[in-house]
């Protein structure tokens, strides 16, 4: 694959871009494990417990009259709704490659669908320079690349 170059890419909700945006980052899933080593073994065993989808953050510049984005992102975390049209684009275009939360989930997880809760979003400002805009959120299931 080739290398992939960081200003081409992109967030959106639904089919609208999150404007100003600069940085995303998708943590991926951790999984518990419990050691089920007994005496005179020589290496620890282990069994997988439960899985924690990870998180996502992503920030940039603040603008007040981004309602379908960045104000739609406060208002989720206002509400701790489900975001399950959040996409992380590896293109400016939305015809490229996409990290999103999977519509259907793993067979025989019970889980059937995955989201994004907003947990955190703050703004910021500094005399020297654009007023910035940070969010943090947490993956319910798994995020999937289309």
């Amino acid at each position: 694959m080739a290398a992939i170059v960081g200003k081409d890419c992109m967030v959106t909700l639904g089919t609208s871009k999150i404007i100003g945006m600069g940085t995303w980052k998708i943590e991926g899933i951790t999984t518990e494990m419990h050691d089920k080593s007994q005496f005179c073994e020589e290496f620890k065993t282990y069994l997988c417990g439960l899985k924690d989808g990870g998180a996502v953050s992503f920030n940039g510049w603040y603008d007040k009259t981004d309602t379908t984005g960045q104000t739609a992102i406060r208002t989720a975390n206002l509400k701790c709704s489900c975001l399950t049209d959040i996409r992380f684009y590896l293109s400016c275009t939305t015809v490229g490659s996409r990290w999103m939360p999977c519509a259907v989930g793993m067979t025989g997880s019970g889980h059937t669908a995955s989201c994004i809760r907003i947990t955190s979003w703050d703004i910021g400002a500094d005399k020297g320079g654009l007023v910035e805009c940070s969010f943090t959120g947490t993956v319910e299931g798994n995020m999937e690349l289309q």
